[in-house]
């Protein structure tokens, strides 16, 4: 199953656009609505503090950003996405990038969760709700 999952898409843009992205389909992840496990690995992933994946590849000069994160969350399957903007150089190292970020992921899978990540997870997202701009009433509807 792993090996048909195994897909290189290269695209050739119309405008001047360098994006990497990189997807992985998971179990389905509404019941774990409470743990987040997901947004565990993305905090880490996208950590802009010295030793991360992307203070790394920033500091070779590869890319100018990363996000990660789920990107479909259906009842029956997930993906789980990262993105990076890549610079000039960077472009011609996507198969070094993509090495970095393989290494950065077994490496999150090999380590047991640590209770630091999680206490900031969820400090960060209590600022976000406290500090949360209110919404426009209609933007809360459904047709």
């Amino acid at each position: 199953y792993a090996s048909t999952m195994r897909r290189a898409l290269v695209n050739v843009p119309v405008r001047q656009l360098r994006l990497l992205t990189v997807l992985w389909p998971m179990p389905p992840i509404r019941q774990l609505w409470r743990s987040k496990p997901h947004r565990y690995i993305s905090h880490l992933l996208g950590h802009e503090s010295e030793g991360s994946l992307l203070s790394l590849l920033k500091g070779r000069g590869w890319v100018d950003s990363l996000c990660a994160g789920e990107s479909v969350s259906a009842s029956d399957f997930a993906m789980f996405e990262v993105q990076m903007a890549l610079s000039e150089e960077g472009d011609g190292k996507v198969d070094e990038i993509l090495l970095e970020l393989f290494a950065a992921v077994n490496m999150l899978r090999a380590l047991p969760p640590a209770r630091w990540v999680f206490e900031e997870c969820s400090s960060l997202a209590e600022m976000g709700f406290r500090y949360k701009e209110q919404d426009e009433p209609m933007d809360a509807a459904n047709s």
